[in-house]
């Protein structure tokens, strides 16, 4: 996929990581990861955004993701995959941010937290 044939793509909302690395993450500061490698699970509740036209307005999702070395040094690839909720469509599940190579399924998740907030 040439950069030309990318949708433009937005997201905002709540969201929440946890991963390997000592706290605080190192990733968070673009620095490498504290062992060499990252693998971590983020959880989003996507307030409103979209892929293109596509709207992911209101949807849960979870990523699984790893990857070895400095991932904002540009050459580290990362493996990851997501887990839309249940109410995402055959349309929405597709729309994955155009930097990450991985998959999508879809399956039940709950966002639940202070006020809403994951």
């Amino acid at each position: 996929m040439t950069t030309n044939s990318i949708p433009s793509w937005k997201a905002s909302g709540d969201w929440f990581d946890v991963c390997k690395c000592k706290i605080p993450c190192a990733c968070e500061f673009a620095q490498e990861p504290t062992y060499g490698d990252c693998e971590g699970v983020l959880a989003y509740h996507i307030r409103s955004g979209n892929y293109g036209k596509i709207s992911l307005d209101e949807l849960n999702a979870i990523g699984l993701g790893s990857f070895e070395g400095n991932i904002w040094a540009g050459a580290t690839k990362i493996n990851l995959g997501f887990f839309f909720d249940e109410r995402a469509d055959k349309e929405q599940r597709g729309g994955s941010p155009p930097s990450v190579e991985g998959c999508t399924v879809s399956g039940p998740i709950t966002a639940t937290g202070d006020g809403g907030n994951l």
